[in-house]
């Protein structure tokens, strides 16, 4: 034992021992072994006599080393303490494993609206920052990133050859290597294929590359769109509450499938038809990915007022409604 390290002296003092050995023959080093130690000073100072851990003293213990600490800190201990509980249960001794804390949602997603769609465009085309070449780049990722719903890294990825003019349809290598295709509006393609003809070398070229032939980055295009916030005079970060609300680029993303449902939602298509298809648009592995973007503003607020204004009217006061609507 080394003069830096704690005996350990409560009930369960040689278990943990040997639960501290096999870490160290599996090649773990272990920097948080010290909560293992907590455990068992918090043990000892209870007067544990027996060897088992019931949820009084678990729950005892997080709660006297944990109070005042964040949620991630807390699954710390708990995600360690996991692992010797499971250890303990293979001895054949019983042991309580609390659940996590689920982490508080500290990130609100933005949808840009429609007076700041028409600043950052009409900024875009008109940008005076840059070099020459970004001037033209950049604006045309912009309506990319919004008109199809890409991620940044999809975005700057492509290539000419990732590009079918003919039908309007992009070849989109997305996350986790799930390839994809995304078709096009014909105005952007139109827009697109004017753009590749004037900027690119040939098929093996980036559709977003700089001098050196290599891919723009993301930096390149962060750095670009904080610059055009600040010429619309748009805020980068808003409050939120406790959360913080941020504007970036992947905000078009949030914007693209907001406003993907509410048009299908007002031409009367189902959205129990549409969600599965815009998950596979989206390049989402599952459902739920794609529920993370569905968030309510102002318009949808609008749009549920006016279908329902007609029975609503019988039932609430009708100054709620003439507030809003007409």
């Amino acid at each position: 034992m080394s003069k830096n390290e704690t005996a350990y002296i409560s009930i369960l003092k040689d278990e943990m021992k040997g639960f501290a050995t096999l870490r160290a023959s599996q090649g773990y080093g272990d920097k948080n072994k010290y909560i293992l130690h907590t455990l068992d000073q918090y043990l000892a100072a209870c007067g544990i006599s027996r060897k088992e851990l019931l949820p009084s003293a678990i729950d005892g213990w997080l709660a006297f080393r944990c109070d005042g600490l964040s949620n991630k800190t807390k699954n710390c201990y708990i995600a360690y303490y996991a692992q010797f509980a499971k250890y303990l249960i293979s001895l054949g001794i019983a042991a309580f494993i609390p659940e996590c804390h689920k982490p508080a949602q500290m990130y609100v997603p933005h949808v840009y609206s429609e007076q700041e769609l028409n600043a950052i465009f009409c900024v875009a085309d008109s940008m005076a920052f840059g070099q020459p070449k970004s001037r033209v780049q950049f604006p045309m990722l912009l309506r990319i990133l919004y008109c199809c719903g890409l991620r940044l890294g999809e975005a700057l990825a492509l290539r000419v050859f990732n590009v079918d003019f003919q039908m309007g349809v992009l070849i989109v290598d997305g996350k986790g290597h799930r390839e994809r295709l995304v078709p096009m509006d014909g105005f952007l393609t139109g827009i697109l294929k004017r753009y590749c003809g004037a900027l690119c070398k040939n098929s093996d070229s980036f559709v977003f590359e700089n001098d050196n032939g290599e891919a723009r980055t993301p930096n390149w295009a962060q750095s670009l769109f904080y610059k055009l916030l600040e010429s619309a005079g748009i805020e980068r970060s808003k409050p939120f509450g406790s959360a913080r609300h941020d504007i970036c680029l992947h905000s078009f993303r949030h914007t693209f499938t907001v406003e993907s449902f509410r048009k299908q939602d007002i031409a009367g298509i189902d959205n129990y038809h549409l969600h599965p298809r815009l998950s596979i648009y989206l390049g989402h592995k599952n459902l739920l990915e794609t529920q993370k973007y569905l968030h309510m503003t102002d318009k949808n607020s609008t749009d549920i007022l006016a279908a329902t204004k007609s029975d609503a009217q019988t039932i609430f006061p009708k100054e709620l409604y003439s507030e809003v609507l007409p």
